[in-house]
């Protein structure tokens, strides 16, 4: 989950035998990171689980939000969720709010998504600027798994004061 108001990114488990969710003492939870977020007005946005360097695991695709300075990242999941080493790379930063609006931030959600149905290999994405007001796409530079590395392609600018507030 991304705390946007706690700027945490956690992640919750159960504990009961059953997979259940209904007793909340067998509820368990830990926080990935709560250094992601620099700034006070840096707020951890959106979430997604998915293999994006196509290495067969899943990752999880961040965006944090910010007046100044937002972030695409993603997070390799351990081999131990609850209690191992979540590895942190950067693909893009630099975001910022054009929208003038108070408290409004850059970027916004973030997908994984192939550009073609019979595409393999690691997945391109897509996200929008939010209150900058853009939307993005992001093309792998190879597919080495280790490589994080990816061509940002700007495609929409509503420029200045216009919101992008999620793509599909």
């Amino acid at each position: 989950t991304v705390g946007y108001f706690n700027d945490v990114l956690a992640v919750y488990w159960t504990e009961d035998e059953n997979g259940l969710w209904n007793n909340p003492d067998a509820i368990q939870s830990r926080a990935i990171d709560v250094s992601g977020v620099p700034l006070p007005d840096d707020h951890f946005f959106d979430v997604e689980v998915v293999d994006v360097n196509n290495d067969g695991r899943l990752d999880l695709l961040v965006t944090i939000n910010s007046v100044f300075n937002g972030t695409l990242l993603v997070y390799e999941i351990p081999d131990d969720f609850r209690t191992g080493e979540y590895t942190k790379h950067v693909l893009a930063s630099g975001f910022f709010s054009r929208s003038g609006l108070n408290g409004g931030g850059a970027p916004g959600q973030a997908i994984a998504f192939r550009p073609q149905t019979s595409m393999t290999g690691k997945p391109w994405i897509l996200m929008s600027g939010d209150d900058e007001g853009t939307c993005y796409y992001y093309v792998p530079n190879s597919e080495d798994p280790s490589d994080w590395t990816y061509e940002q392609v700007l495609f929409l600018d509503n420029g200045e004061g216009n919101i992008v507030g999620k793509p599909s």
